[in-house]
């Protein structure tokens, strides 16, 4: 194995720090990626930043995206397409992460 992708994890809790986590698998020496529409993040529109959670959670995926590690979508050729499903069309967003994994990858 050489390659982790981490879903299913609170983002801003669990991803980054913890056993099985982004900083872990990195030094252990794995190559790291987020499957990003298989996350989310532990947030109150109550407190800082003082936005919606789908705000929320796309901003911590920009930063883990910066910092941390690239990130892909469920749908990606990355992953096996579910039964039925026959991709998501490409748009502008989804073919730079595209690349970005592409380059990961290599």
């Amino acid at each position: 194995i050489r390659r982790v992708l981490l879903a299913g994890f609170a983002a801003n809790l669990c991803i980054v720090f913890r056993e099985a986590g982004i900083l872990t698998m990195r030094r252990a020496g794995f190559q790291v990626a987020v499957v990003r529409d298989l996350v989310d993040v532990m947030h109150s529109p109550l407190s800082r930043p003082y936005v919606s959670h789908a705000q929320a959670n796309e901003i911590h995926l920009a930063y883990l995206e910066r910092f941390a590690a690239p990130t892909t979508l469920a749908s990606s050729s990355l992953l096996p397409l579910p039964l039925g499903s026959r991709g998501c069309p490409e748009d502008r967003e989804h073919a730079q992460r595209r690349e970005s994994l592409r380059r990961w990858r290599e």
